[in-house]
């Protein structure tokens, strides 16, 4: 499976943290911005 196609299943699946919403838009990298609320989230973990 190419690489483009395992995140774009991946965005299809990711639920929006503020709203719900499921179903996230590419912003660039592995950043997602929700398509209802805009709000903003990324897939990278952090190390914090």
């Amino acid at each position: 499976m190419p690489i483009q196609s395992a995140y774009d299943e991946i965005l299809e699946e990711t639920s929006c943290q503020n709203c719900g919403c499921v179903g996230m838009l590419p912003n660039g990298g592995f950043d997602y911005v929700c398509p209802e609320c805009g709000h903003e989230g990324t897939l990278e973990e952090n190390d914090e």
